[in-house]
């Protein structure tokens, strides 16, 4: 992959991480059609959180701050993130295998994935909780070890998830950018300890684009999010990138 593309990859990053339409689908989608092995278009896509992941903790700097400090939500965070690792981690090597041995048709699943993503988002419940109990940490960490699947929009189902549980649109939005920085982490920490070999270094030009693009649009987006219902644009989505899967 040259480098010019991986940077339009990382300022597509910056770009729909804030959006409830599953960035790490779309980028797995389009360097597969590149003609890129979704093994390693996986790969190269949570590279890319990174850089949206340090965007966060600038944006939300206050909030960190004050959770570390005052321990306000840190508990939630732990929990949460603890089962999101269970599951998520069993799913990533799963996801991983399939990849490698379905090619192009994996763009199938990823359509499904998405679909999915769009049905949930179809009817959202308004909230009335500022704060989340543990049940619903536990419950957010489940539903949200599920977006390690391409096409399945991290934000997107724990902020479904939060307003589920009735907790405020505002909060979970907030909430749900929270959540991704530790799982981020977490995920890149587990890559490098596998000595990942299908990602260049490269892909560092990516993570700064994505956190420059990032930094720049997650205050527009992020507000965006909250007004519009990305449903059936997930579900159109999903719809148009089965369609190779099918014919070939």
């Amino acid at each position: 992959m040259n480098l010019l593309t991986i940077i339009i990859l990382g300022a597509l990053q910056g770009v729909l991480e804030w959006l409830p339409v599953s960035s790490q689908g779309m980028l797995t989608v389009i360097m597969t059609a590149l003609g890129e092995d979704p093994s390693i278009a996986l790969d190269y896509s949570l590279y890319l959180h990174i850089g949206t992941m340090l965007a966060a903790i600038i944006y939300y700097r206050k909030e960190f701050y004050e959770m570390i400090k005052e321990g306000k939500l840190l508990k939630f965070v732990i929990i949460t993130t603890f089962f999101s690792g269970l599951i998520g981690g069993a799913l990533y090597f799963s996801v991983k295998r399939i990849s490698e041995g379905i090619g192009i048709r994996m763009l199938g699943l990823i359509g499904l994935a998405l679909i999915v993503t769009g049905i949930m988002q179809l009817k959202k419940k308004k909230g009335f909780k500022e704060l989340p109990s543990n049940k619903d940490a536990v419950i957010t960490g489940l539903t949200q070890g599920l977006s390690v699947i391409p096409g399945i929009s991290r934000s997107g189902i724990t902020i479904s998830t939060l307003l589920f549980r009735n907790i405020k649109g505002v909060s979970a939005i907030k909430l749900s950018f929270i959540l991704s920085v530790p799982l981020v982490l977490i995920a890149n920490i587990g890559l490098e300890l596998m000595d990942s070999p299908s990602v260049s270094w490269e892909i560092s030009y990516g993570i700064v684009t994505a956190f420059v693009i990032g930094l720049l649009t997650i205050k527009a987006l992020t507000a965006l999010a909250e007004k519009i219902n990305f449903g059936k644009f997930c579900i159109a989505m999903g719809l148009l990138t089965m369609i190779p899967a099918l014919i070939i």
